[in-house]
């Protein structure tokens, strides 16, 4: 069992190295708070867009408007999760076979292999954590516009939201 999470720790540690294109770990978090706030600013700014040329605002639906665009920035916030907690140990199974082509010496080696492709997922997974907690805190100021005045969630579990439930 030690071997396991040892395999584990040091499988986390080379995923966070390949995630982080081995640079600064100030740096990558920076990087990575900055990157996805980009996404999200992008989103509003295409979402305002749209929404004046196809005189939305003017027809008064800013309500209903008001509730799609706390679905996208809430949606944006979660979608990373979805993204490398499906396709986490997918691309670092191919990555390693195809571009590092060290896969075969994993499997060779006295280590699990499946320990090994947790920690690469983990690693994936955890460089985006600091982007959606950032863009969850945005997401909070963002109103649905429904009669209760909620604000939008930003758990991505949450329920009970009008565009969530």
């Amino acid at each position: 069992m030690r071997r396991w999470w040892l395999t584990l720790r040091v499988g986390y540690w080379l995923g966070w190295q390949i995630e982080s294109n081995w640079t600064d770990p100030l740096l990558f978090f920076i990087y990575s708070i900055a990157r996805p706030l980009g996404g999200v600013l992008i989103l509003v700014f295409m979402y305002h867009v749209v929404a004046r040329a196809g005189g939305a605002l003017n027809r008064g639906m800013v309500q209903g408007g008001a509730a799609m665009l706390g679905f996208f920035v809430v949606g944006t916030a979660c979608w990373p999760f979805v993204v490398r907690g499906m396709m986490g140990t997918a691309y670092s199974l191919i990555s390693d076979r195809e571009h590092w082509r060290t896969l075969r010496y994993v499997y060779i080696s006295p280590i699990s292999l499946r320990a090994y492709l947790v920690g690469r997922a983990l690693a994936q997974a955890t460089s985006a954590v600091a982007g959606h907690d950032k863009r969850s805190l945005h997401s909070g100021g963002v109103r649905p516009g429904d009669r209760r005045g909620d604000r939008a969630g930003a758990d991505c579990g949450e329920r009970g939201r009008p565009y969530l439930g």
